[in-house]
């Protein structure tokens, strides 16, 4: 009785070390020991972290700003252990987080600085900025950290989100309508402002993939 010979099936990852692997065989001669050291370091990892490159891709992809979504996850090395997209949204609102803690200081120092000489309408938008930047940072982006870092509820993360998202709109608002006081500071405080709503809506994509 004849023995049925066995297929061997080889996976995307299986063929991308096949190929690897046949390169770095074909080039040896022309790499010295430091190079040949590199190229099987990057070709290693490169295989190890595919599957999370892969996840960060596919979940930017649906997200309103695909280049930035994906340029932000893979800065962060945390991103190229993740398997699942909970942990990508937590690490968008973990940078949105940073940037706008750093927004915060920078009105406070502003304020601190120039309240004497702002005009009325002007120190109203400062204090407002103020204000709202310190619900989103301290309550609203901390609870929707938790909410789907501990998968909660991520119907309550993307409220939290939501809420920080508008928190942002308000102070933008708020700047918008005081532009041309003289503070020179200011336009380039708008733009960060514009930029941690845009982040809040980027890590708000991401959430409204979970189930």
């Amino acid at each position: 009785m004849k023995k049925k010979k066995k297929k061997m099936k080889l996976n995307n990852r299986s063929v991308a070390w096949l190929v690897i692997g046949l390169s770095i065989i074909a080039f040896r001669q022309q790499l010295d020991d430091f190079e040949y050291f590199v190229v099987v370091v990057v070709a290693y990892n490169y295989t190890l972290y595919e599957p999370s490159i892969n996840l960060i891709h596919k979940t930017c992809n649906h997200s309103d700003d695909y280049s930035l979504c994906v340029t932000i996850l893979e800065s962060d090395d945390r991103s190229l252990t993740a398997t699942n997209g909970s942990t990508l949204a937590w690490l968008m609102l973990t940078f949105t987080q940073n940037k706008a803690t750093q927004t915060l200081a920078e009105v406070k120092q502003i304020l601190k600085k120039e309240e004497q000489s702002m005009s009325p309408e002007t120190k109203r938008s400062f204090t407002t900025c103020n204000d709202v930047y310190e619900l989103a940072i301290q309550f609203y982006i901390p609870a929707a950290m938790t909410a789907v870092s501990n998968t909660i509820s991520f119907v309550d993360g993307r409220k939290e989100a939501s809420d920080a998202f508008n928190l942002f709109q308000t102070c933008g608002r708020e700047l918008f309508e005081s532009v041309g006081t003289g503070l020179v500071e200011q336009d380039t405080l708008l733009d960060r402002v514009k930029f941690e709503t845009h982040l809040t809506s980027l890590a708000l994509d991401i959430m409204y993939g979970l189930y």
